[in-house]
């Protein structure tokens, strides 16, 4: 691992029409770490006024774009870094561990062909003739017709 200092930097979209406070307390709601009565005491409002500002257009749309631009970075992290765990996994695959060789392989199959299941399919088909119309039945006795001879061995 390297010494590489996470930087916090703050999103490249526009925050025109919110204060400072708002700006904090989107990026901390966010964050997920904090509820919004910490988030009211660190920028310094009534977690009445997060809800209050929660209702407002222009910070929900501060609040989707904030999430657009993190779900982006996570996206171009992962495709920056697929070569490498794809090489990892194509070692597993060919693992001399029989067992982590076979879990990657058929990780490797069900992630490009669907994952195999077993399924029962049990189909009602009225073609079938040995079935009793009950409610045709009932009806032929309210007419006084005798029923049909059921043999229910």
């Amino acid at each position: 691992m390297n010494n590489e200092k996470k930087q916090r930097t703050r999103p490249t979209f526009d925050y025109e029409g919110l204060t400072e406070k708002q700006i904090k307390a989107v990026e901390l709601l966010q964050s997920g770490d904090y509820t919004k009565t910490e988030i009211g005491e660190i920028v310094g409002v009534h977690r009445n006024t997060i809800a209050e500002w929660c209702k407002l257009d222009r910070f929900n749309a501060a609040l989707r774009e904030c999430a657009n631009e993190k779900i982006q970075q996570t996206l171009n992290k992962l495709k920056s870094r697929s070569a490498m765990a794809t090489d990892i996994l194509w070692k597993l695959a060919n693992s001399e561990d029989k067992r982590v060789a076979m879990e990657a392989t058929k990780y490797i199959l069900d992630r490009n062909l669907g994952k195999t299941t077993s399924k029962i399919i049990v189909e009602d088909s009225d073609k079938d003739e040995s079935r009793i119309d009950i409610e045709a039945e009932l009806e032929a006795m309210d007419n006084g017709d005798d029923p049909i001879d059921v043999d229910f061995d």
